[in-house]
């Protein structure tokens, strides 16, 4: 295997993240525009964070696609993935509330803030390091490599969007144990 094909793969896992996130902030604008009024400095309107939602998503959307170019147009996919994930995880250390979680993809459950807060930077430091990794090198791929890239960061990215809720679920266990 290549060091293209791995860069690749990295940016198809940030690729579905990216996707899916967007996807979720389209079909969730309510909540999303909730969480985007938390983590905005306080001189921004209510109306302004929603149009502001929208745009990100859109962003967000169309930087999850140049993500899975394998081409030189898949690096600038993955540098506009570290920009973004830089300027989210620097809101999100600012947010004034945590009750509306991120915003990314799913509304936190009964995890203390502080817990949630670390997780989140988790799987932003993960997709972080997953862009950087697929900024390194274009390279050209045949279909079955381009093919096992999008599966296999399909799989990569279920697993680190749903970081939260495996703490979650991790915190609920060792907590019936220690009973």
């Amino acid at each position: 295997m290549s060091g293209s094909f791995f860069s690749y793969g990295a940016r198809c896992a940030v690729g579905v993240a990216f996707g899916l996130s967007s996807l979720w902030k389209i079909r969730n604008p309510r909540q999303y525009r909730s969480a985007a009024w938390a983590v905005l400095p306080p001189w921004v309107t209510r109306a302004a964070a929603g149009r502001l939602a929208l745009l990100v998503a859109s962003i967000e959307g169309v930087c999850g696609i140049l993500l899975f170019f394998p081409t030189s147009i898949g690096q600038v996919g993955a540098l506009t993935a570290m920009l973004l994930l830089s300027g989210y995880t620097f809101l999100f250390l600012r947010s004034r509330d945590l009750s509306a979680g991120c915003g990314c993809w799913r509304l936190p459950r009964h995890l203390e803030p502080g817990l949630y807060r670390r997780l989140v930077l988790a799987r932003n430091g993960v997709l972080f390091v997953l862009s950087a990794i697929g900024a390194l090198r274009p390279g050209i791929l045949r279909a079955p490599q381009i093919g096992i890239g999008v599966v296999s960061g399909f799989l990569v990215a279920l697993t680190i969007l749903a970081i939260p809720e495996i703490g979650q679920v991790v915190k609920e266990q060792m907590t019936e144990r220690a009973r």
